[in-house]
């Protein structure tokens, strides 16, 4: 218990949460389905808002809701998808401004209902489906103002469906920049 109250009674004092927004943009999207046929994408757009509480020096632990518009080479137009996420986030001083972050999330993913959008993968896609989401990034902040901080990560992203028989997989090297505000 002694522990415990060294390694967080101090950040009670200091600013403890940090809420933010992201743009993201997915390079080399890869579809998967389970047949095993893989297909290309894309690159993907897409935006997430976070908020985060600081639980120990450097670690900080939330959630996000994400959404991202997605296509394969062979879809006609992009498809949505939404991805409510928890997320941990830890924290590395790398001297002067410039501060390291390793951050991780899992949840689920919704592939909303398109009957107008077909993937072009070879199995029907149209309605709502759901499953699993995973994110993994490692990047860099700098701080604007005080309490503004500015993000720069580079990651990966899954999204993976499940439906009628069929698993359909999404992954693609994740680019995200975005503002952060510590309160």
């Amino acid at each position: 218990m002694a522990l415990f109250i060294v390694l967080v009674a101090p950040e009670a004092r200091g600013r403890s949460m940090e809420a933010g927004v992201e743009f993201q943009a997915g390079f080399i999207p890869l579809f998967n389905v389970d047949d095993g046929t893989y297909t290309k994408g894309d690159p993907a757009l897409g935006l997430a808002a976070y908020a985060e509480r600081r639980v120990l020096h450097r670690l900080y632990v939330g959630g996000e809701f994400g959404c991202m518009w997605i296509k394969s080479i062979h879809a006609e137009r992009p498809r949505l998808i939404l991805n409510p996420m928890a997320r941990v986030r830890f924290v590395v001083p790398l001297g002067g401004p410039l501060t390291m972050h390793l951050m991780a999330g899992a949840g689920g993913t919704i592939w909303t209902k398109d009957p107008r959008t077909d993937m072009g993968l070879g199995v029907d896609l149209s309605d709502a489906r759901g499953g699993f989401s995973l994110r993994i990034g490692l990047g860099l902040s700098y701080p604007i103002t005080r309490r503004t901080v500015l993000y720069l990560y580079g990651g990966y992203f899954a999204s993976n469906t499940t439906g009628g028989g069929v698993s359909v997989v999404m992954d693609t090297v994740l680019l995200s920049t975005g503002l952060g505000y510590r309160f």
